[in-house]
């Protein structure tokens, strides 16, 4: 079942970059917070679904408590699209892995998470490789300074609202117990709400429609994304649920080789020395992080 999500969730990266920076017939689609509206609607769909046809154990919490995951689960993802504009996706890529340091703190945060001294050395060596990464050049790149400042404000804001997220939701599952289709329907009711109540409010709802008939590939990808996206939503809750959610960020930071090998091999972006030397960093904290996770429990083990 995880290859079989992380394949998806591959997938999903992918093709997130190629409706974000290829046009439709001449066309670009901007539009990202009505790409999280039909990701959010799909999941809301599919567990409403599930729980209406299944027995799910009485729901306790107060309803409102997913609307603040919700939040900032749409401002992350709309930052997620967003930054696409202003950097590469590898950048991108490499920024997420950061992400670790962020969960750490807003763990201490959130819920008083204590961590030990080895995590936050690698967690210092991921901070490192990825900014030896972002601070690159190569040849090819025609970034202004103005827009990758702008990249990295908004990869900045994903991190944040993402961190948040991940923490306070496993807050509700240890307060709730609630399940983790529960938890899927709960945050989606609001994301939908909210993403569709901006849209509407400021005229682009039925524009993004239009957008859609007029492009039926482009229909074709974001059904396939969002269906995507609640696999990958249905893997999220249930890690966070079961592991927590640092766990869960190292999970899919392991994951973002792949995503920058696969987007340099189809788009063409052109790594340097310094940022493949950033990436063997990036990849060996997260190497140290388990070596130093087994050595931990082998002392602590019964003799």
């Amino acid at each position: 079942m995880l290859i079989l999500v992380l394949m998806t969730k591959q997938f999903y990266c992918l093709l997130q970059e190629r409706i974000m920076t290829q046009s439709y017939d001449g066309e670009q689609f901007t539009n990202s917070q009505f790409l999280v509206f039909v990701n959010r609607i799909l999941a809301w769909l599919v567990a409403g679904i599930y729980i209406c046809s299944t027995r799910q154990p009485r729901h306790v919490g107060p309803f409102y408590e997913y609307s603040y995951a919700s939040i900032s689960n749409t401002l992350s993802s709309w930052c997620q699209y967003e930054a696409l504009k202003f950097v590469s996706f590898p950048t991108q890529v490499l920024a997420k892995s950061f992400k670790v340091v962020p969960v750490m703190l807003m763990g201490k945060v959130v819920s008083n998470r204590t961590y030990p001294l080895n995590e936050y050395l690698t967690a210092v060596m991921l901070s490192v490789g990825v900014s030896m990464f972002l601070l690159s050049k190569d040849d090819s790149s025609q970034l202004t300074t103005a827009t990758t400042f702008a990249g990295v404000i908004i990869l900045a804001g994903y991190m944040m609202f993402d961190s948040f997220t991940s923490n306070w939701q496993s807050e509700l599952f240890k307060k709730h117990s609630m399940t983790p289709m529960q938890m899927m329907f709960g945050v989606n009711t609001f994301s939908c709400l909210f993403t569709v109540g901006s849209l509407l409010f400021r005229g682009e709802f039925f524009t993004n429609i239009g957008f859609i008939l007029r492009h039926f590939d482009f229909a074709v990808h974001a059904v396939i994304l969002s269906i995507c996206s609640a696999i990958g939503q249905l893997f999220i809750f249930y890690t966070i649920a079961t592991f927590g959610p640092l766990v869960f960020t190292l999970i899919m930071t392991t994951r973002q080789a792949l995503s920058i090998i696969l987007s340099c091999l189809i788009y063409g972006h052109v790594l340097s020395m310094q940022a493949l030397l950033g990436v063997g960093i990036v990849f060996l904290s997260l190497f140290l992080r388990a070596y130093f996770k087994s050595f931990d429990k082998k002392k602590t083990a019964p003799k």
